[in-house]
């Protein structure tokens, strides 16, 4: 029995290594080159704090923001980590337009002017921040 089952399995992983499979297209659209001023994302705090003291900022798109306008935001961390981890929340042009994030006191919300020019945006309600 056990000499039947490894001859099964390895029939198996030899049909499914020779097996045709088509690649999953991959739809990752490059970063907006071109952003509209009137797409600024804006940053408010909405909750907190909680237990841990983090507090809820909510980035979004303004109401301004014309239907299909894109841009691109970040969260620096106190001590200069980056949220998320990729780099930046796509926004709108068929990306939500708003993203809510928990962090700690002294963190920045960045907003995507141009390539490689990262603009600080005020978070509204902030008690570490000027208003």
């Amino acid at each position: 029995m056990r000499r039947f089952l490894s001859i099964l399995l390895g029939a198996v992983a030899l049909s499914a290594a020779h097996a045709q499979i088509p690649a999953l297209p991959v739809a990752w659209a490059p970063a907006p080159q071109l952003t509209t001023p009137a797409c600024r994302v804006e940053a408010r705090v909405q909750a907190g704090p909680n237990m841990l003291g983090q507090y809820l900022v909510l980035i979004e798109l303004p109401p301004t923001c014309p239907p299909g306008g894109e841009r691109l935001a970040r969260i620096l961390t106190r001590l200069g980590g980056r949220i998320p981890p990729i780099g930046y929340f796509r926004m709108g042009g068929g990306y939500p337009p708003q993203v809510g994030y928990w962090v700690f006191r002294g963190a920045r919300v960045q907003d995507r002017a141009a390539p490689n020019d990262w603009r600080d945006v005020p978070i509204k309600g902030a008690p570490w921040a000027p208003n």
